[in-house]
């Protein structure tokens, strides 16, 4: 999509040295996952979290089910996960004090160029992170401070940086891809197959459970901000649900699709059974300890099944229906003679016509 400008122009980058865009789409979602997972280590140091816990957080996050579901076609969104979730913890850093700001920035744009729908989600949390810090900003400029040296400060020019800096280039950007709602039907399908595999039953006990152990056993001072930053990132999906709820057709499963808080809690959740049974006194530390190690290996491991599990069930991206009349529309197109050509496809004109375009001759569909 010439519209999401980072995978083209990573793939050209890449082709240049040897890695055609053939090779390059079967090992993207390795990539995807190796950038998540040392973003959710970088999280988890700047939430204050021990070392031995930055594991937990980068194998909960590279095992959600978020994370799954993204890796099974929409290459450009598992790309933009990594700089998505890396921004989320500079972020932490710019809330905490001046000196991360540019790395927020380039970190958001990077996002918005890979995915513009996804860095443009996340920009809207770091809004909604800037004004859920602007009681304790408001308490900072009372004793002194500039607005712009205050938290909400920081990180509202942060976010503004990031989004001048990844929406700029789009501007620029020949052709592009206008989204297209239609009926609703592909959404309302895409729920109706995915949405079980999130288990809410459990997803709200463990948010329940993650936000108390985020609130308790962490660094002064880093736990607020870290949950004022899990409230904002859960603003977008949580308004989507209602949305959809309410009858508007809208990519719900989208929006969740980047509902990384729920693996991030998560694992603040392991890492706090593990400190808590690290302070049991006496001889019975070591066994309460290999108890808790093995409760979130266990754990990691039940991930590791369902993420499997999704990725098995995983759908053909042209299913057989579809295939045979492209091969019609294509085969005509191509022996064609005519000097301006339409091809209709009924049903679902934007999906069809993605997947003609996927599979034509690029000099059959030609792109003004």
């Amino acid at each position: 999509n010439p519209d999401r400008v980072g995978l083209p122009v990573v793939a050209s980058v890449l082709s240049g040295v040897g890695v055609t865009p053939w090779r390059l789409m079967f090992i993207i979602p390795a990539l995807g996952a190796a950038l998540l997972g040392a973003a959710g280590w970088a999280f988890a140091r700047a939430a204050g979290e021990p070392r031995w816990a930055a594991p937990i957080y980068a194998t909960a996050l590279v095992l959600s089910v978020p994370f799954a579901l993204t890796t099974k076609s929409y290459l450009d969104n598992v790309l933009a996960d990594g700089p998505m979730v890396a921004a989320a913890a500079a972020l932490l850093l710019v809330a905490a004090g001046p000196g991360a700001g540019v790395m927020t920035a380039a970190l958001l744009a990077a996002a918005i160029l890979m995915h513009w729908a996804v860095g443009g989600v996340f920009a809207a949390i770091g809004l909604f992170f800037a004004l859920f810090l602007l009681p304790e900003s408001i308490s900072q400029h009372r004793i002194g401070a500039p607005w712009s040296s205050t938290s909400a400060g920081r990180v509202g020019a942060a976010v503004g940086g990031g989004l001048a800096m990844g929406a700029l280039p789009l501007l620029v950007t020949p052709g592009g891809n206008v989204p297209d709602r239609g009926t609703g039907r592909h959404f309302h399908g895409n729920v109706r197959r995915h949405l079980p595999r999130y288990r809410l039953t459990l997803v709200v006990a463990a948010l329940g459970l993650g936000t108390v152990a985020a609130r308790f056993g962490r660094r002064a001072g880093r736990h607020r901000h870290v949950l004022l930053l899990m409230a904002a990132w859960l603003v977008p999906p949580s308004l989507a649900a209602a949305l959809y709820g309410a009858g508007v057709g809208l990519p719900l499963m989208r929006f969740l699709g980047v509902a990384f808080p729920l693996p991030l809690l998560a694992a603040a959740l392991l890492t706090t059974i593990v400190v808590a049974a690290s302070r049991v006194p006496g001889r019975s530390r070591i066994p309460v300890v290999t108890a808790a190690t093995a409760l979130v290996v266990a754990s990691l491991a039940g991930l590791a099944a369902v993420a499997e599990d999704v990725t098995d069930s995983s759908l053909p991206s042209i299913t057989p229906a579809e295939l045979g009349p492209i091969r019609s529309a294509v085969a005509y197109a191509h022996h064609a003679d005519a000097s301006a050509l339409v091809i209709v496809v009924p049903d679902d004109p934007g999906r069809a016509f993605r997947r003609v375009r996927m599979l034509a001759p690029a000099r059959l569909i030609p792109r003004p």
